[in-house]
C-alpha cells in the first residue's frame, strides 16, 4: 500500500479487524497461533516444526504488580500478626478472592458490587 493512502486511512483512526480487512490494512483475520504459522511459513518453516515464543515483558507476579519489584527484599524475615478485626474479615476475604483471580488471569471483570445468589 502506498504510504500516502495508508496515512489518509490511519491518522489515529481505530478499526475493528473487519474493518481493516476490508479497507486493505491487514491481510487475514485470525489468532496470535495464525499469526506465527504464517510466519513460520514466509520464513521456510513447516507449521510442526517447534520454535521458541519469547513474550516480553515478563507476566509480573501478583505481590509484584501491587508492591513493584521484590528484587532485594527479605521475604523471609519474621512477620507480626495482628488480630483482623470482625467488621474487616468479609472485604478482606473478598480482597483475597481477587487477587487469586487476578494471579490466575491477566485480564478480569471486577464489578463493584455483592452478588449472591439466593
Amino acid at each position: 500500500m502506498e504510504f500516502a493512502k495508508l496515512e489518509k486511512l490511519t491518522g489515529g483512526r481505530v478499526y475493528t479487524g473487519r474493518q481493516a480487512k476490508a479497507i486493505g490494512l491487514i491481510d487475514e483475520l485470525g489468532t496470535l497461533d495464525d499469526a506465527i504459522a504464517a510466519a513460520k511459513g514466509m520464513v521456510g518453516l513447516s507449521s510442526g516444526e517447534k520454535t521458541e515464543l519469547l513474550i516480553l515483558p515478563e507476566a509480573r507476579s501478583v505481590l509484584e504488580s501491587l508492591l513493584g519489584p521484590l528484587e532485594g527484599l527479605d521475604l523471609t524475615a519474621p512477620t507480626i500478626t495482628v488480630p483482623i478485626p470482625e467488621i474487616l474479615q468479609p472485604a478482606l476475604a473478598k480482597v483475597n478472592t481477587f487477587l487469586n483471580l487476578v494471579g490466575k488471569e491477566p485480564v478480569i471483570l471486577a464489578l463493584p458490587y455483592d452478588l449472591r445468589i439466593r
